[in-house]
């Protein structure tokens, strides 16, 4: 089966990799090489209201909402932080900053 998991932006300074299905209106969150997406923030309904979706291992699937303007920003957000969560929990961290890779820019 083709790895289907998108590439990381080096753009996105995330731990979560957002893309857009367009199919649906809605992004996806994908996180390390895992093959499915681990959140999902659904478009706008008729109230204006979007719905970040989060599927962790050893949790039910759990929904937060927001309805402000910058939902999608405030939700990303939420994502970062319980990925952090999820990963402590684990007894891993996150560092502040990526790894150097020894290499220098030319």
């Amino acid at each position: 089966m083709a790895d289907t998991t998108p590439s990381p932006d080096r753009n996105d300074p995330g731990r979560i990799r957002w893309t857009d299905n367009d199919a649906r209106s809605e992004m996806l969150g994908w996180v390390g090489s895992f093959g499915r997406a681990l959140f999902r923030i659904w478009p706008p309904d008729e109230k204006g209201e979007r719905i970040l979706l989060v599927y962790l291992a050893g949790e039910a699937q759990h929904m937060y909402h927001d309805d402000s303007e910058d939902g999608v920003a405030v939700l990303k957000a939420k994502a970062e932080r319980l990925l952090s969560e999820f990963i402590s929990s684990l007894g891993a961290v996150f560092p502040d900053e990526p790894p150097k890779t020894g290499r220098t820019e030319r």
